[in-house]
């Protein structure tokens, strides 16, 4: 009986402390007046209407990706995602999500060049990663008086509303000189409980070029990636996306800052009719000979590639080698079997980031294997250190050996 009433008090309390926290986070009503002063030549009505910033007020987008195979498409539908704490609650007012203000602030993992140096040399610090995009500031209009004049025309046509594929009814678009401004098409209601509500702003559909790609040394997965063009006339913004494949949900990833007109890809997970696997097969390390005053350190390595598929394919596997900046410490490509792509960009990311690219052609039920072996040499009283440098990282460490 003791611990029924003691756990009753427990949750009490809870229910309690949960108001609290509630009421805490409330703000206090702050009133303010507006003074407007008008000089006329005669006796006339007058209509007036106020624009203004508030806090506590945000949208962010949202999207929906989906691959369409029959059509070889990707459909993307962009939400606008829209939340308020002002204290007043918007009742049936018209919502518009501008990019003209931005606070500043299931991929294939990102590739990191390996860099060997000399133990206890000074080298840069690792740039921290760009903080993502919080939630835009978002304008509220009150609809007290006419629209000024200036976009009277151009907002009118954003207002009325166009049928999307499927019969959506979305958002109208108007491009400004550097911005963009999405006008929901209809009326919307947002209590001011912090709680997201999402509309459609737009569907688009995208033709895509499809490839498989993977990283063995990072991921033991081959991954389905599509290659597009946002030929839509506004920005997609940095923003949380759902992905799928026609009805399959795949996992969810973050969508980059897209400007119209550029290019950019789009991960659907991992194929599990690929399979990929990296080994090491030998590491041996050689001290100072009769002919060499240096310590050597070499490794081999081994992928094996298999389709299970009744259809060929094509993959692009991308791995290594140890890279450095300075003549105290070498890295040799000693062999590589089948040889890598000598693309002339890919050919320059081997040189300076010690990249290796191939494209393997795989027939039906059938495997590929890929072999490579690099040596590092380096004076025998020097240790050397191993490290996962991103790219820009290597970029500054080089420029400032060369100063």
């Amino acid at each position: 009986a003791l611990y029924i009433q003691k756990r009753e008090l427990a949750r009490k309390q809870a229910v309690i402390q949960a108001r609290m926290n509630e009421l805490s986070r409330q703000r206090s009503t702050i009133s303010k007046s507006v003074l407007v002063t008008l000089m006329v030549e005669r006796a006339m009505k007058v209509s007036c209407s106020i624009t203004y910033l508030i806090p506590q007020a945000t949208w962010r987008p949202a999207y929906d990706v989906r691959y369409l195979p029959k059509t070889n498409q990707v459909e993307m539908v962009y939400y606008g995602v829209v939340s308020q704490r002002t204290g007043e609650d918007w009742n049936n007012v018209e919502l518009e999500m501008s990019t003209a203000t931005p606070s500043t602030a299931v991929s294939m993992p990102e590739f990191r060049p390996a860099v060997v140096y000399p133990y206890g040399q000074r080298v840069v610090r690792e740039m921290m990663e760009k903080m993502k995009a919080p939630a835009q500031p978002m304008r509220r209009r009150y609809d007290r008086a006419k629209k000024a004049l200036e976009f009277e025309d151009e907002e009118k046509r954003a207002m009325a509303g166009r049928l999307a594929p499927g019969g959506a009814i979305v958002a109208g678009v108007v491009q400004r000189f550097t911005s963009v401004t999405f006008k929901h098409p209809k009326r919307e209601t947002i209590p001011s409980d912090g709680r997201p509500h999402k509309s459609i702003v737009t569907i688009q559909r995208f033709g895509a070029k499809l490839e498989y790609v993977s990283t063995p040394a990072l991921s033991q997965f081959v991954y389905l990636r599509a290659s597009l063009t946002n030929t839509s006339k506004y920005p997609i913004l940095p923003g949380e996306m759902s992905v799928y494949v026609d009805a399959n949900f795949i996992g969810k990833a973050a969508m980059k800052s897209v400007a119209s007109n550029e290019k950019f890809q789009v991960y659907f997970g991992p194929d599990k009719d690929l399979k990929i696997e990296r080994k090491v097969v030998k590491m041996h390390e050689e001290g100072p000979t009769m002919f060499r005053s240096s310590k050597k350190v070499s490794k081999s390595f081994h992928i094996k590639l298999q389709n299970f598929k009744d259809r060929p394919v094509t993959v692009t596997v991308v791995d290594a080698i140890p890279v450095s900046w300075t003549e105290m410490v070498k890295v040799t490509l000693v062999d590589c079997t089948p040889k890598p792509s000598r693309d002339k960009d890919k050919i320059k990311e081997q040189e300076e980031m010690g990249k290796l690219t191939w494209v393997v052609k795989l027939a039906p039920r059938t495997k590929e294997e890929i072999r490579f072996k690099y040596d590092i040499e380096h004076p025998q009283a020097y240790r050397v250190n191993l490290e996962k440098w991103s790219q820009e990282r290597l970029k500054q460490q080089m420029e400032q050996y060369k100063k």
